[in-house]
């Protein structure tokens, strides 16, 4: 699109300077989601910088949110974090197991057997968080450290990727090309509880780590990424690295999140 303007920093292109051409263009490049836009030339982005206090070559930050109101979480962690089990037993809980005869969790059994630990039955308790290796709880976000933590909106800082081996190590900053290469390949270790139990500790393979694609877009996934890392750094956390916890690993998002600062 053709045009003169003091605006700088953007890729520009040739296009008719035509309101129909213009979208049947941008859907066609899937650069829209199908709603009319105004043809964005030079010269009418550079009225409407005018009208604000941004530089024209700035690149600010953008803005997610987050739409979901509980946390789907696993609840395994309580075994290793008891501060999680009242919270718990407050949620709507799956697969979790309430009789000895249904604990699948063989190393927990060893142990009971070799006198090295109470069965949380004995102990009284009718409910056992981590003898099935993928029940969860769906917990409203304001339990875990109160409301006044909870934010629906924030700037774009930080991408905090995930991940659970023992071969990994706990933190590993990304450039982008390394985190779109992670991205895209999705190698994840597949736990207990989830598919078949043959491939329990076996590694498979969900691109974008998105498993709710309906039809896989790898172009278009990648440029949605890139655009982020375009205003934030990115990290990978290993929480499966030896001696990590969930409160180590909550301690590092945190100084990551300092840094960014």
């Amino acid at each position: 699109m053709s045009g003169n303007s003091q605006v700088t920093g953007a890729a520009s292109f040739e296009a008719p300077d035509d309101l129909d051409a213009i979208n049947h263009l941008y859907r066609e490049r899937r650069w829209s989601d199908g709603l009319p836009i105004v043809p964005p030339t030079a010269e009418r982005v550079g009225r409407m910088l005018r009208h604000t206090r941004r530089a024209p070559d700035e690149h600010p930050n953008l803005v997610v949110t987050q739409p979901e109101r509980m946390l789907y979480v696993r609840t395994e962690n309580e075994e290793a974090e008891p501060w999680l089990r009242p919270l718990f037993d407050r949620c709507m809980v799956e697969n979790a197991i309430d009789k000895y005869a249904d604990c699948e969790n063989d190393e927990c059994k060893a142990k009971i057997a070799k006198g090295e630990r109470k069965c949380v039955f004995d102990e009284g308790r009718k409910v056992c968080y981590w003898s099935f290796g993928n029940s969860r709880a769906l917990l409203p976000r304001e339990w875990m450290k109160g409301p006044n933590k909870v934010s629906d909106s924030a700037p774009l800082k930080l991408l905090v990727l995930l991940r659970r081996n023992n071969e990994s190590p706990a933190e590993q900053w990304l450039s982008p090309d390394e985190a779109i290469k992670t991205l895209k390949e999705g190698r994840t270790l597949i736990r207990p509880g989830a598919g078949p139990k043959e491939k329990w500790g076996t590694y498979g393979f969900e691109p974008w780590y998105n498993p709710y694609l309906l039809v896989r877009d790898d172009e278009r996934q990648e440029r949605f990424f890139r655009e982020e890392m375009r205003v934030a750094k990115c990290v990978i956390y290993n929480t499966g690295a030896p001696g990590e916890s969930i409160q180590r690993t909550h301690e590092r998002i945190l100084e990551a999140v300092a840094s960014c600062e």
